[in-house]
């Protein structure tokens, strides 16, 4: 039977992503899509050019408000047909001035969801992409099922996705959370496909401080970038970090396709139950300093540990971009397991392992279509 599914956040990475995986296994299925401004519903028409409206459809609303910003009209027919909720939105900000907006959003906006999913006729379960940092900073493993103590979380996000989850669980009705580690592009293509957070946004933030350096001295990161053929560049870059540090990542294709293999196959046996999406093989702090200078042709780049001492001018700059991830250089990710998914799906819950030259590889291709492709206009901003 056909359901109608609502979504939010469907215009971000791993939403899009999501929907793109919806539509590929449950093509029969009406698509409700919340978004804030007319420039989201372009970029959704962009996409699905020849999509029929009557299987994707925008619904205009604002997780930050308490009515979820919905007309009436539309909230009585989303009570009225609403059969599965997606809640993928949310904000990823690093930066402490955002703590307000984090908590409007995370916080509140989920308990906003919850309030609709209660006055819905149909009782739709809610599907929760949550994050695997709710664990905050711990050296013990983390368990899937339940939450979390509220422990030492490295900013407001990692803060808020928790206290998102607990509003989540108080609530007696069906729900699935999904804890994803930190999400890179397609494990096939490479492709970044335009996102700049997490560790793009770490990538980013080098460059952009290696670039704003060299400006000052007649140079340009970008140019060199340009001319494949160059020999690395010379840089003496200490970065705070450990050589030891060890982080997961995992594909955005294999994200989503555990997500709706887990919706999809297990139905009812997932409802309550948390899924943890993380890779077998983590990264070390070495091999991510190797793969930082490999996708930008520099040579130099050395993790000094939790303080850089009489910091260059260099040294300060890139500090000064990449200051917010500077907390996952210092404290490794906690062991982990996919349990749950694995119990459920088989082989089907494997994910692509993230050797050094696969993340190098992926690295290096954001360089090439984000800085190269784009003209530089990163750098010139």
């Amino acid at each position: 039977m056909a359901r109608t599914v609502l979504i939010t956040g469907a215009t971000g990475f791993l939403g899009r992503n999501l929907l793109d995986r919806l539509l590929q296994v449950s093509p029969d299925d009406t698509y409700l899509l919340l978004v804030r401004s007319h420039a989201a519903e372009r970029r959704i028409r962009r996409r699905y050019p020849l999509m029929e409206d009557d299987q994707l459809r925008i619904v205009y609303g604002d997780l930050r408000d308490d009515r979820l910003g919905l007309s009436s009209s539309d909230r009585r027919r989303l009570c009225r047909t609403v059969d599965e909720i997606w809640h993928v939105a949310g904000s990823t900000s690093f930066h402490r001035s955002d703590a307000a907006l984090l908590r409007e959003t995370n916080v509140n906006g989920t308990r906003y969801l919850i309030d609709l999913a209660q006055q819905c006729r149909h009782g739709p379960p809610i599907y929760f992409v949550s994050t695997f940092y709710v664990c905050g900073i711990t050296a013990g493993s983390v368990e899937e099922d339940g939450l979390p103590p509220c422990g030492r979380f490295r900013n407001a996000y990692e803060r808020t996705k928790w206290e998102a989850e607990k509003v989540l669980r108080v609530w007696r009705g069906p729900f699935v959370v999904f804890r994803p580690s930190i999400v890179l592009g397609h494990s096939q293509t490479l492709d970044p496909q335009g996102e700049r957070r997490m560790m793009y946004g770490y990538l980013l933030g080098v460059a952009c401080g290696v670039h704003k350096h060299l400006k000052t001295h007649g140079q340009s990161l970008w140019a060199h970038l340009q001319r494949p053929e160059a020999s690395p560049l010379r840089v003496s870059l200490r970065m705070i970090g450990n050589n030891q540090t060890r982080k997961n990542f995992v594909c955005v294709d294999d994200v989503v396709r555990i997500l709706v293999a887990v919706a999809r196959r297990a139905g009812p046996a997932a409802l309550g139950r948390t899924f943890h999406i993380v890779n077998p093989k983590t990264m070390v702090g070495t091999a991510i300093g190797r793969a930082l200078e490999r996708a930008l042709n520099v040579k130099g780049i050395r993790y000094v540990g939790d303080r850089v001492e009489r910091p260059s001018e260099l040294e300060r700059s890139v500090l000064r971009w990449t200051r917010p991830f500077v907390p996952y250089t210092i404290h490794s990710d906690p062991p982990a397991s996919m349990e749950n998914a694995e119990q459920l799906l088989g082989r089907d819950a494997q994910v692509a392992r993230m050797t050094a030259e696969r993340f190098t590889r992926m690295l290096r291709s954001f360089v090439e279509r984000e800085l190269i492709r784009r003209d530089g206009r990163v750098f010139h901003a």
